[in-house]
């Protein structure tokens, strides 16, 4: 038979290895972000260096080689989704999506991309300047 003592020592337990558990997750997530930085870094050093591995080279070639129209479609549709005719349907897109999981975020996610792209040119305006 439980008393209450037991009871209480249980839910202690069961919280203890819950917040052990989140913790546990939180070191992976940020080991993670760690690694992913300084994998970021590694190749902005090499980018900048105009270092390449040997399959870049290998790549560049077969691209220059492969140079045809069939490549441009699907670039071209790639570069339009960075537009606004592409990103009007992305946001909305993604707020149909967000609908079932957070009305909040359905409100948030066109303020958030109106503030993303005005970013870029009131950076540019302050550079002119």
């Amino acid at each position: 038979m439980l008393n209450s003592e037991s009871i209480f020592v249980v839910c202690m337990k069961s919280a203890a290895f819950r917040h052990a558990a989140l913790g546990r997750r939180a070191r992976f997530l940020l080991f993670g972000a760690g690694v992913s930085l300084v994998g970021y870094f590694a190749l902005a050093a090499f980018a900048a260096r105009q270092q390449f591995f040997a399959l870049d080279y290998g790549t560049r070639a077969w691209v220059q080689t492969v140079r045809l129209q069939l490549f441009d479609l699907p670039m071209e549709l790639v570069s339009r989704l960075g537009d606004n005719v592409g990103l009007i349907p992305m946001i909305a897109i993604g707020s149909v999506i967000l609908w079932r999981v957070s009305r909040r975020w359905v409100l948030a996610l066109p303020v958030l991309m109106a503030g993303a792209g005005a970013l870029p040119r009131g950076g540019s305006r302050a550079a002119m300047r």
